[in-house]
């Protein structure tokens, strides 16, 4: 009594139904020859069944009668139709195909539809979680250069006077702007002049020290009788009330030619065009001379100290027999206990160390 299709599947045309029985003179049961379905029909499960047309989409879930009807083959046919109603468990109904949580005192935060505009972004009103009530949606901001208005982003009346967020500009020689919304238009603009760093002018776009100032280093005592630190002392020269802001003082290693310590220099250059920097612990004189405390106890030679303007050297001093040739030309002896190396009252700088330092007694902050 079993039946089968004959063929290669469900979807193939002339489908014949065949049936188990004993059709010969043996006593085995065989599939009899196949018999032909009705037109209109097809062979399925081993009967012929009429043709028909999906209803639904596989797994396709919907609300109805209370519950939940789901999209499966729940008949005869080889189509898709929504079977039986599932309900929903206590205390929950069906929303948008699914069983929900039944919201208690759920009100509507707004009317399907609306918009407004929220710190500068816009927000819907729809249904964005579990309960069936409307609630705005999160607030999505505009572009820059759009404005929100009646909840959605659009052109807005105003022009831009820039056009690039973040770009720079000289709003003054000594002073920047910047391209960005510092109003309520949407418009950009450039906004609030910025003054450039003591020493620095607005070059282009961006602040910026223009040429190197005239400064050399005048004299430095870096091996002291006794303890180091409460004399040891680097002497600038330079122009009288000049800034020393983007000069830097760099200790150089001999061995290897690599810098060990750096000093950021700031203050300005006395009246009599000197500048003094000393250790933190500089007594005495030194202490008296000094116009800026830092780490200025430089190795013993051979070794060279230089001076740098932003990352440019504009000066230096090596001494000792092998000292790094980072300093100018040859370089100056090697100090002793209480020495120190400086130039001539004139402040000579013929690019040779050889010739420009001497040897002597230290005097910071002396002609």
């Amino acid at each position: 009594g079993q039946g089968r299709a004959a063929g290669l599947g469900d979807e193939i045309e002339d489908r014949e139904q065949e049936r188990c029985g004993d059709f010969d003179p043996d006593a085995c049961l065989e599939w009899s020859g196949g018999r032909p379905c009705p037109a209109n029909s097809v062979c399925s499960q081993g009967a012929c069944a009429p043709r028909c047309a999906d209803e639904c989409a596989a797994g396709e879930s919907r609300c109805a009668a209370g519950g939940i009807v789901t999209c499966g083959n729940f008949d005869a046919d080889l189509c898709l139709e929504f079977g039986p109603a599932n309900a929903c468990g206590p205390a929950e109904s069906c929303d948008d195909g699914a069983c929900r949580p039944e919201a208690e005192d759920c009100v509507d935060a707004c009317g399907a539809g609306e918009g407004r505009c929220v710190d500068g972004g816009a927000q819907t009103c729809g249904d964005f979680d579990a309960d069936p009530c409307l609630e705005w949606s999160p607030s999505t901001p505009c572009v820059v250069g759009l404005l929100c208005a009646d909840g959605q982003c659009l052109q807005p009346a105003c022009e831009h006077e820039c056009f690039m967020l973040g770009e720079s500009q000289c709003e003054t020689p000594q002073s920047t702007s910047v391209c960005g919304d510092f109003d309520d238009d949407a418009c950009l603009e450039w906004g609030p002049a910025t003054p450039c760093p003591d020493g620095a002018e607005c070059l282009g776009f961006e602040c910026a020290r223009g040429f190197p100032p005239p400064v050399v280093i005048n004299e430095i005592l870096y091996d002291a009788n006794g303890a180091d630190g409460p004399h040891v002392f680097v002497e600038l020269a330079g122009p009288p009330g000049a800034s020393v802001e983007g000069l830097r003082l760099a200790g150089v290693n001999g061995s290897d030619g690599q810098r060990y310590q750096t000093v950021d220099l700031e203050g300005v250059f006395g009246a009599d065009g000197l500048f003094v920097i000393a250790t933190e612990g500089a007594e005495g004189a030194t202490a008296d001379a000094a116009d800026q405390r830092g780490n200025v106890d430089f190795q013993n030679g051979p070794d060279a100290v230089i001076l740098l303007f932003d990352q440019q050297q504009i000066d230096g001093v090596a001494y000792g027999e092998g000292a790094p040739q980072i300093g100018e030309g040859d370089a100056a002896p090697d100090a002793q206990d209480g020495e120190s190396l400086s130039r001539d009252a004139n402040h000579t700088d013929t690019d040779d160390n050889a010739t420009d330092f001497r040897l002597g007694v230290a005097s910071p902050g002396a002609p």
